[in-house]
């Protein structure tokens, strides 16, 4: 499968979401998915940098169909942050591929998942 991507950077002001992903381990910013094809990104999770009110984070970004809701997604994880993304402009630097969607048939399917991501991610 070709990982390339048109452009490494997408910019967009985080949405609310369901609030589901705390409920799977990790919350997420969530942004729209026509950010994602504009930018011509391969469905997938991503290692990448986000910077938030003038600081950067490292971070996951997933772009997608969600397991949880079934609808395409593009939500951005950051490592090491607990405050509040809704309505604030993020920039996103898309680092390296770390591997293809997955579909999960429980949610502790995926949390399961998302333990391993995030442990890859600090790799």
């Amino acid at each position: 499968m070709n990982q390339e991507k048109k452009s490494n950077r997408l910019a967009g002001v985080v949405e609310a979401g369901q609030g589901r992903g705390a409920e799977a381990g990790a919350r997420t910013a969530n942004l729209n998915v026509a950010l994602a094809v504009q930018a011509g990104v391969v469905p997938g999770l991503y290692r990448c940098r986000v910077t938030v009110l003038g600081q950067e984070h490292q971070g996951l970004l997933y772009y997608g169909i969600n397991s949880l809701s079934h609808e395409d997604c593009l939500e951005v994880h950051l490592l090491n942050f607990s405050g509040e993304l809704h309505g604030q402009m993020i920039e996103v630097f898309i680092g390296d591929f770390m591997r293809p969607p997955v579909q999960f048939a429980t949610v502790d399917e995926l949390k399961e998942q998302i333990k391993k991501d995030l442990a890859d991610a600090g790799k």
